[in-house]
């Protein structure tokens, strides 16, 4: 179980309130060393609120977007090999 699933378990927030207790435990995280904030790449044509964070245990890569109304923000697994690989199909 990946360490947002543990924090949160569903990938959207229903409320505001979810996606602030989700950064209020990603904040400890980071504090303990758990978790580290990464640069953002960007994946979307339209400006996002996203923040990436990295587990270090696994290496896994998180992205965490904050919710617009009248949208609900969301976390996902970055599949980085496969942004990367897209990326480099363009180039």
């Amino acid at each position: 179980m990946s360490i947002f699933e543990e924090m949160h378990p569903h990938r959207q927030f229903e409320t505001p309130q979810q996606f602030n207790e989700l950064k209020r435990m990603l904040g400890e995280a980071i504090s303990r060393g758990d978790v580290e904030v990464i640069p953002v790449i960007r994946r979307w044509e339209v400006p996002v609120d996203e923040e990436w964070y990295r587990d270090k245990e696994s290496g896994a890569i998180y992205s965490l977007v904050a919710p617009e109304p009248p949208a609900d923000g969301w976390w996902e697994r970055v599949d980085i090999d496969s942004f990367n690989a897209i990326k480099q199909q363009l180039q």
